[in-house]
């Protein structure tokens, strides 16, 4: 998680107060497996799980003021996160038994930005821009060549790509500006939600199954952007 917060503020005859906060987020989190695997026994089958998850809460802030016989206050706020969340059986891999076989993606997301000012004088100027933006991919994969449930005498059962993404962006920004004379404020808050979900069976793969086989994506994005 990031927290991180700018401020300043000037007074005078020109009084300029200026705040930049900017987060830049790649994050790679892979899950992979390899070679032969077998779960359980003779007796008995276990599950294989191959699970990738990556949590996190990003926020924010600038806030700056200016006053004077000119005032400016200006404050940006920028989050951008990008990467690849993603779970794995890699190329000529081979899973002789097992019950339950999942490979699990999940990204859950928290991204805030807030951005206020304001300026007095008898010329004001205030701006104020937030900027949200989730891109890269969450993905599951199953890369070339790989063999499921192949091997005589032992048995897969259930085989489940799942991937889930849960994503809330949210940016506010308020610009304030007062003056006797010239005043003027603009407000600017974008939020651009745009992560991908990708799921793949690589090149000759051979897969055999007891039970079945289950291709899952769920994402749930809420964008929410406020200019004042």
């Amino acid at each position: 998680d990031a927290l991180l917060i700018s401020g300043a503020l000037g007074i005078g005859s020109l009084g300029i107060g200026g705040a930049v906060t900017i987060i830049n987020v790649s994050e790679n989190v892979i899950a992979s497996v390899g070679g032969t695997v077998n779960a359980g026994t003779i007796i008995t089958s276990g599950d294989i799980l191959i699970l990738s998850n990556f949590d996190e809460t990003i926020s924010g802030h600038a806030y700056a003021g200016g006053a004077g016989l000119v005032g400016i206050a200006a404050q940006i706020v920028s989050i951008k996160d990008s990467g690849t969340i993603k779970a794995t059986l890699v190329d000529s891999s081979v899973i002789e038994q097992a019950d339950d076989v999942t490979l699990s993606a999940k990204l859950t997301q928290t991204l805030w930005g807030q951005s206020i000012g304001g300026a007095i004088g008898a010329v004001a100027v205030g701006v104020s821009i937030a900027s949200i933006t989730s891109e890269g991919t969450v993905e599951t994969s199953l890369g070339n060549g790989v063999q499921i449930g192949q091997t005589v005498g032992k048995t897969v059962g259930d085989l489940a790509l799942a991937l889930m993404v849960t994503t809330t962006g949210f940016a506010q920004t308020i610009a304030v500006a007062a003056g006797a004379g010239i005043s003027a404020a603009g407000a600017d808050a974008d939020v651009d939600l745009k992560r991908a979900l990708k799921t793949k069976i690589g090149n000759n793969a051979a897969i055999k199954l007891s039970g079945n086989l289950s291709l899952s994506g769920v994402s749930a994005m809420d964008a929410d952007a406020r200019a004042i």
